[in-house]
């Protein structure tokens, strides 16, 4: 009667997320997921900006998420879009424009259009781990200033991701240089181990609304380490805890922390 109850007792444990494991109990659904702040969060500054980053780091998110576009002259920028209309004062694609001209743009909030280089030194200084999207793929030219500016704090290359959307560009880095891990970023259905592998990627940074148990079960099986983009809200950041990922990606880095701290299990 006594292990009949005691097995009763553990299935109803294991089904509100208690997992018995060598005789400690784990809340699954109490794992700490670190925050990536995705273009430095845009609580406070202007994404993809120095002060958007260095806020990020002084309350405590150091782990950050950057897009590169090239200027006509070859200089890699921290910019999403391709034009500089959205984020600055200034007109035009960025492959329009010389890095002297990018350098003379203004944000809403003052600040300068940071360069890849300029990225790198700080995400040293504050020991951030950084993920680099490159928005397009580089030409020849390119990749020997995207590689250079990457090169700024050589001590760092364990803390830097390099990702895209587009596999060849991942796999044309790898040809480059096998000095930085690489991740493909997939939005929603499924995803293939072998569709991220044949890039030489270990890193699967996947669309929240497509991670799934049995798709994480899949991708963790085949050796991926999975984050999740772009997470923006309690449900979900609870949601993301019960697989879990290895890092959320979140516009709101200061409101994830904040969530996590409030947490009680």
């Amino acid at each position: 009667m006594i292990r009949k109850l005691m097995a009763t007792l553990t299935v109803g444990i294991v089904s509100v997320g208690v997992v018995v494991v060598s005789g400690s109990t784990a809340y699954a659904g109490c794992v700490t997921i670190p925050g990536v702040a995705h273009r430095g969060g845009t609580e406070r500054y202007v994404e993809n900006t120095a002060d958007a980053f260095r806020d990020a780091a002084n309350k405590g998110t150091i782990r950050w998420e950057t897009d590169v576009q090239f200027t006509a002259d070859d200089v890699p920028v921290i910019m999403h879009d391709d034009t500089v209309d959205r984020t600055t004062n200034g007109t035009g694609a960025v492959s329009s424009l010389t890095a002297e001209q990018v350098a003379a743009l203004r944000t809403a909030d003052d600040q300068s259009v940071p360069t890849l280089a300029q990225f790198i030194n700080d995400a040293e200084v504050d020991s951030a781990q950084v993920f680099v999207e490159l928005k397009t793929a580089p030409t020849e030219a390119q990749w020997v200033t995207f590689l250079a500016a990457l090169a700024t704090r050589p001590a760092e290359a364990s803390r830097i991701v390099v990702t895209s959307f587009d596999g060849p560009t991942l796999q044309a880095l790898r040809a480059h240089t096998p000095l930085y891990r690489t991740g493909l970023i997939a939005e929603l259905g499924d995803q293939s181990v072998a569709s991220v592998t044949q890039y030489g990627a270990s890193i699967l940074i996947k669309h929240h609304n497509a991670i799934t148990s049995s798709r994480m079960s899949a991708w963790a099986g085949g050796g991926l380490t999975v984050y999740a983009w772009t997470v923006d809200t309690d449900s979900e950041w609870d949601r993301m805890t019960w697989y879990p990922v290895a890092g959320v990606i979140t516009d709101d880095p200061t409101g994830y922390l904040a969530w996590q701290r409030a947490r009680t299990c």
